[in-house]
């Protein structure tokens, strides 16, 4: 896996992490092309539409969606439901209240909070805080659409899908995911 400016190593059995502060909005090589970002694995003849979706985004535009996502994950591990809640886009917070009332059998109280409370109690908060520490490596987005790429505290390779509405960039997942690809051994 290559390593950009700003990798260290945090362990001797962690991987390499690079990337940016959620807050540097400095220009990437590849703005506003197709070009995969520096640091951002990719496989050979393999799946690589999230690392190629769309455009590189401008370094504002990054910046303000890794902010987003950075309070989204630290209000998940403290708990605070509500703020959450209102990071997440229109359809995510409506497609998981509703999967709560399906499984809950009931529609008391506010949805969307109690439905992350639930469903994230099993999730270690350790999972959550290695998942919530950024090193960005890029920003795609296509439309009001994007996936934020990024190395997560392990070094993991990570991505989160994001959603443009009212001019402000939102979470369109629970919980970030591992960017799957032969580096990562997934």
């Amino acid at each position: 896996m290559h390593s950009g400016g700003g990798g260290h190593e945090t362990s001797a059995h962690k991987k390499q992490t690079s990337g940016l502060k959620p807050t540097d909005a400095r220009s990437l090589p590849n703005e506003g092309t197709k070009k995969v970002a520096p640091g951002v694995p990719t496989t050979k003849n393999g799946d690589n539409s999230i690392q190629t979706f769309g455009v590189e985004s401008d370094g504002d535009e990054r910046a303000e969606a890794a902010g987003v996502l950075k309070t989204y994950l630290a209000a998940e591990l403290k708990g605070e439901w509500a703020r959450a809640c209102s990071l997440l886009a229109v359809e995510t917070r409506e497609d998981l209240e509703r999967l709560w009332v399906q499984a809950a059998g009931t529609n008391r109280g506010p949805p969307c909070q109690r439905a992350m409370a639930g469903f994230l109690h099993g999730v270690p908060k350790s999972q959550i805080r290695i998942l919530g520490t950024l090193h960005v490596l890029s920003m795609r987005i296509e439309g009001d659409r994007g996936f934020i790429i990024y190395h997560s505290g392990n070094g993991t390779p990570s991505e989160s899908p994001m959603q443009k509405e009212d001019g402000r960039w939102k979470v369109r997942t629970l919980v970030a995911k591992v960017l799957l690809t032969p580096d990562t051994g997934e």
